[in-house]
């Protein structure tokens, strides 16, 4: 999906491809404005039904982003 190297959105730089499920590919990419590692996880859409998909990656984002515990991800943003 994404090339090593390239950069999204003027800001993160693609270091390496880390994993991918039938839902979604894991990339770690660095922010280069403020020069972190993250994880980024980009969704298959589906031709139908992508609508309901978003819907729910933006709730379990801003779920997730409530939460604090060492043993889950820290969600920063979603798009």
């Amino acid at each position: 999906m994404f090339e090593v190297g390239s950069v999204l959105h003027d800001t993160y730089r693609v270091v390496r491809h880390l994993g991918s499920g039938g839902m979604a590919q894991v990339f770690e990419v660095e922010n280069l404005r403020v020069h972190s590692r993250l994880a980024l996880k980009v969704l298959h859409l589906p031709p139908n039904g992508a609508d309901e998909l978003l819907r729910r990656f933006r709730r379990e984002a801003e779920i997730q982003a409530r939460l604090n515990h060492p043993n889950l991800v820290k969600v920063l943003d979603w798009n």
